[in-house]
């Protein structure tokens, strides 16, 4: 009724019909009210057919049935508030306008203009859940951990927050690193995002953050990793092609390369000296040459190239021994290659390669005028 009062629709008309859920006899007082079930001593009134309009403000026109010719209006004893609770249109979700929209051709024509309103309704914008996202946790300033997976989210800033201490914002729509900077946050997670390059991931802001996650975004390079007390990184399924700005991870222990489109493994630092595990499964490496890049690395024992082309194991053992045994003639401190552990039999079969390899490199040496 309240719509009619202050104009923004002209008649409401309300039904009643009482039936049972089915025809079953079992059934037929599912959907009554309870009082006709006899669970409650008020009584149902017998109109089916009610309406509110504009031109009567304050009587309520009934009907017996629906479309009945005979009616009985009655006059509103309280006066009902002529306001409206909000003073602008609180925006929807556009999915809901959306749907909407599809059912506009089943409305009769003199209910066209206000459906055309209602398709002009405002719609949530993701900026919009930010600001409301920021505003809210900037009243929690000692909360510990912010989880806000599966959000429109655009920009992962929020003011500092002296507590806080893990941040997940996967699978929003976040474009940049931007504007992080809490003083104890020790993990971030970024994963499933919009971001290409990573800006302003400080030191001096981040001073304890020891875990970033950046799986399934769009970066190219790692450049812009600039913090030194990073113990755990995780960059699988981006679009990375070089590996630069390595060698200020003095304290890296885990680096996830996994399912990228690598063919090269510049980068990596001496400076790097607490490096264990090196994951490049799935990457576009040629050789296992490559991987002779990474005796840079004293810590390194766990190191994963499975799915690379030079790694392709075939249905014969001594394809996969042969990879095997290539990788540790460069990396013959590892402790781990893919699932197995290395054992003494292949670390003497390395031991006879490095000395071929050598012998053969004296003798090109020698042969050399």
């Amino acid at each position: 009724m309240s719509s009619t009062i202050t104009g923004r629709l002209t008649i409401v008309h309300i039904y009643f019909p009482i039936r049972g859920h089915s025809f079953l006899p079992c059934d037929h007082d599912i959907s009554l009210p309870r009082c006709l079930q006899g669970k409650q001593n008020s009584q149902v009134s017998k109109y089916k057919d009610v309406k509110f309009s504009e031109e009567q403000k304050v009587y309520v026109t009934c009907h017996d049935f629906i479309g009945g010719l005979l009616s009985d209006d009655f006059k509103l004893y309280n006066a009902l508030p002529t306001m409206s609770v909000y003073d602008k249109m609180i925006p929807i979700k556009k999915k809901k306008l959306e749907d909407l929209a599809k059912t506009v051709h089943y409305v009769s024509d003199d209910c066209n203009d206000f459906y055309s309103k209602m398709l002009l309704w405002p719609t949530s914008h993701p900026y919009q859940i930010y600001v409301t996202f920021k505003q809210v946790l900037s009243k929690m300033a000692q909360l510990l951990s912010i989880q806000a997976d599966r959000n429109r989210l655009t920009k992962p800033y929020l003011p500092p927050m002296n507590y806080l201490q893990v941040l997940t914002l996967n699978s929003n729509k976040i474009l940049s690193t931007q504007g992080i900077a809490h003083p104890i946050l020790e993990c971030l997670e970024l994963n499933h995002n919009h971001i290409h390059n990573v800006h302003d991931l400080h030191p001096e802001d981040l001073p304890r953050l020891r875990v970033i996650e950046l799986r399934g975004n769009s970066l190219s390079s790692t450049l812009g990793i600039r913090l030194g007390m990073l113990e755990s990184l995780y960059l699988a399924s981006n679009s990375l092609e070089r590996l630069e700005g390595l060698e200020q991870l003095v304290n890296l222990k885990t680096l996830h390369l996994r399912e990228n489109p690598l063919t090269t493994l510049d980068g990596f630092s001496r400076s790097m000296k607490a490096l264990r595990y090196v994951n490049i499964r799935g990457c576009q490496l040629e050789s296992a040459q490559e991987t002779m890049k990474l005796a840079v690395l004293p810590a390194l024992e766990v190191l994963v190239v499975l799915g690379n082309p030079f790694a392709q194991q075939e249905d014969e053992e001594e394809e996969e021994d042969r990879y095997r045994l290539e990788v540790l003639t460069f990396l013959p401190r590892l402790k781990r290659l893919d699932k197995t552990a290395v054992g003494e039999e292949e670390l003497e079969k390395t031991k006879e390669m490095r000395a071929e390899m050598e012998k053969s490199e004296l003798q090109e040496d020698e042969d050399m005028p």
